[in-house]
């Protein structure tokens, strides 16, 4: 596993580490990284855990320095959606077509006018449901991590969740099952790939995908990338 300095990002050579003091020095910036911290905050080694393949999805690039993972949001749910959107799209058109043309009637004017209010909650739904499609069809998200930072970036639709973090602030990454019941009863199960950032040890939400090997390739490949030493977190999702 590589070890990268917490200051400038450089790759830190084996003969720049010192074992026995538990500390590597960079050539770049001369700089320490306290290993016995990368370790865990109990000075424990790093877990042995089952590797994780390559999901079907993914699709990996990698280079000196450089690892790349994206993937495609497309899914035959997205077909679906296409023509739910084009129905309830169209339904609205034809009515504001109707009802813009009988509010310059005189008569019944309050009942015109309400015909244009009334529908305003379902426009924005169609807007909302037609912009979620869009995105699924066209979207696509990148992991990457360069330059010692990690990247994240969801486009070519604007989407919520595009970060960029440096390496050097990111102690620890693990996976987490969320779970939501629907009005039926079913129960839908989403896997979260969380990280433990900056001195306060603040806990943000990274990613939400919908398959766990999924999150748990992500966290086992950037934990490796950025020279994370694993370690057990209370309530993670584990590889088995």
């Amino acid at each position: 596993m590589q070890i990268k300095c917490e200051n400038c990002g450089a790759a830190i050579s084996a003969e720049n580490i010192h074992e026995e003091l538990a500390v590597g020095r960079c050539a770049h910036c001369n700089g320490l990284v306290d290993l016995a911290r990368r370790r865990g905050d109990d000075g424990s080694s790093p877990r042995g855990r089952q590797r994780v393949p390559l999901p079907e999805r993914f699709k990996l690039d990698e280079g000196p320095g450089r690892l790349t993972v994206g993937w495609r949001w497309f899914s035959f749910v997205h077909l679906f959606l296409v023509f739910f959107c084009l129905a309830w799209d169209s339904f609205l058109v034809v009515w504001y077509s109707v009802a813009l043309g009988r509010l310059g009637v005189a008569e019944a004017m309050p009942a015109n006018l309400l015909m244009v209010v009334f529908p305003l909650g379902h426009v924005a739904v169609g807007v909302g449901l037609t912009y979620y499609t869009l995105a699924g069809l066209l979207n696509r998200t990148t992991v990457e991590v360069s330059g010692g930072a990690l990247r994240i970036r969801h486009a070519p639709l604007p989407w919520k969740g595009n970060r960029l973090i440096p390496g050097h602030e990111i102690s620890q990454l693990f996976c987490e099952e969320k779970q939501s019941r629907g009005k039926n009863g079913s129960v839908h199960r989403a896997y979260h790939l969380q990280a433990v950032v900056g001195h306060e040890r603040r806990r943000i939400s990274l990613l939400s995908l919908e398959e766990p090997a999924q999150a748990l390739y992500l966290e086992q490949r950037l934990e490796e990338e950025l020279g994370i030493v694993d370690r057990a977190v209370p309530g993670e999702l584990k590889a088995v």
